[in-house]
């Protein structure tokens, strides 16, 4: 049995901004300790130059008050400057000491007692360092007087600088400094907060979604260059996959379009071979009868009856050659013409079909659009949709109203038949195309209208769309449904040649 892999429950915003804060907190204590290290030294040699010079200037005061030997008259004046020279804040103790036998001839305060070198009178001042930190100067007390005999006497002083390693200033050093790194490191996890978390979880939220199925979601594309590159990409691969399952789709529905039409036009043929020759001849005999019938009252009657039934043959005709056309998918041929006059021609002829008694059809568009098309082909969708858009107004109450709508754009043609009635239901809306789908009474129609017209209309390049109308007609009256018929203004052929042309 495999082990399960225990998840790490670290975290990328723990991990920032922990290590940020760590290392900001190190750096400033580092940097305040360095900054104090290095003032305390130069602290310390400014003293240093100071006290030796303060040691000199007291063996230069003390010298008028002894004599060659180093004894002096009055003792009192040298105890008064060595007090005076005492209240220096960091002087521990001074002494008068003879060179020759080490004889302390006067002494204040306190002064060290051991690792004290022998007194020296090399040059004007000498510092001696002890290994307890303090310091000892060295000051020879001049001769006056006719002699020029050497200095007999030296002034030693001791003094203790205060030491920046103790444990208070180190306390003072440190908490300011962790204040401070705190402090920076609070605006350092602000700033990962908002150019790299929260970016992130911007992308991860996109991915989650993406992974749901939300094939539109997007990341937003802000932040850091690299996360916005990041973003970028992941945009760039959610557009392709939904560009991917979108044709996976439409192949899919070509395909089970394809296997449709190959099942219909396995029916379609069988009924044209089945039905189609007796329905010739059934036809025919009654054409003959009703032709043989006489010329007179009595007879009107049974000719009624005949042209009844012809009619009704008639009518199952077409159905058996709507059902040939939407199998075959045959094209026509393509020529160039005015869209325009054709549509009016042929409205003009559609206007006595029984289908639209009583509706009122209006062409609103400019007065002529070059179009090379079918033109066959477009008589036949315009003729569907016309009849379709008039039976639905029929029933809507009032009297019927069709608007066929002409545009013309840069390189393709859009044909918009809207009506008065009832629009199509929401539930009907995915459906109005496909074959045998028909909400008219049983009688009035087979279903194959809209199918066919939508199959023609991608055979000349084009598409046909249920769209949303305008909120009312050109007469003000209230729209119902709206078929929008987009066409290309060249066939294929034609636009390839008219790139090629210099």
């Amino acid at each position: 049995m495999a082990r399960r892999v225990a998840r790490s429950r670290r975290t990328l915003r723990r991990d920032l901004v922990g290590g940020l804060a760590v290392l900001i907190v190190l750096a400033a204590a580092a940097l305040s300790l360095g900054a104090q290290y290095l003032t305390a030294r130069r602290h310390g040699s400014a003293e240093r130059s100071r006290l030796a010079a303060h040691t000199q200037g007291i063996a230069q005061s003390i010298a008028p008050f002894l004599d060659a030997e180093g004894r002096g008259a009055d003792a009192a004046p040298v105890e008064r400057l060595l007090y005076a020279a005492l209240a220096e804040g960091s002087v521990a103790g001074l002494r008068l000491v003879r060179i020759a036998d080490g004889a302390v001839l006067e002494e204040v305060g306190v002064f060290p007692t051991q690792d004290v070198p022998a007194p020296s009178a090399e040059g004007p001042v000498r510092v001696h360092d002890l290994t307890d930190g303090a310091w000892v100067f060295d000051a020879p007390v001049p001769v006056f007087g006719p002699a020029r005999s050497p200095p007999r006497v030296v002034l030693r002083l001791s003094a203790r600088p205060a030491s920046w390693t103790h444990p208070d200033a180190l306390l003072q050093v440190f908490l300011p400094a962790l204040a401070l790194g705190g402090v920076l490191a609070l605006m350092a996890g602000l700033l990962v907060e908002r150019d790299v978390l929260r970016p992130l979880a911007a992308v991860r939220r996109a991915t989650s979604q993406l992974a749901a199925g939300d094939l539109s979601t997007r990341a937003p594309e802000d932040g850091p260059e690299e996360i916005r590159a990041v973003a970028e990409d992941f945009n760039r691969m959610a557009a392709a996959l939904s560009e991917v399952v979108e044709r996976r789709a439409a192949e899919r529905e070509l395909l089970l379009r394809s296997e449709s039409l190959a099942t219909l036009g396995r029916i379609a043929a069988g009924v044209a071979h089945e039905v189609g020759n007796p329905l010739a001849a059934i036809a025919g005999y009654l054409a003959m009868l009703r032709d043989d019938l006489p010329e007179n009252p009595g007879v009107d009657g049974q000719r009624a009856l005949v042209e009844r039934a012809l009619g009704q043959v008639e009518r199952i005709q077409g159905l058996v050659g709507q059902l040939l056309a939407y199998a075959r998918n045959e094209g026509g041929e393509r020529r160039k013409g005015d869209l325009a006059a054709e549509l009016r021609r042929n409205l003009a002829l559609l206007a006595h079909d029984p289908r639209l008694e009583g509706a009122s059809i209006e062409v609103c568009g400019p007065a002529s659009v070059e179009l090379e098309t079918d033109f066959a082909a477009v008589d036949q969708i315009v003729r569907n949709l016309v009849v379709n858009a008039a039976r639905a107004a029929a029933g809507a109450g009032r009297p019927p109203r069709v608007e066929i709508h002409l545009e013309h754009a840069d390189d393709h043609v859009v044909l918009e038949v809207r009506d008065n009635g009832p629009g199509v239901p929401d539930e009907h809306r995915e459906r109005i195309f496909e074959p045998f789908f028909s909400t008219a009474s049983a009688g009035e129609g087979t279903g194959l209208g809209l199918a066919i017209s939508r199959e023609l209309a991608a055979d000349l390049g084009g598409r046909l769309d249920l769209v949303d109308p305008p909120a009312h007609l050109s007469d003000e009256s209230p729209a119902g449904a709206a078929l929008r018929l987009t066409l290309p203004c060249r066939t294929k052929a034609n636009q390839s040649d008219a790139g090629s042309a210099p």
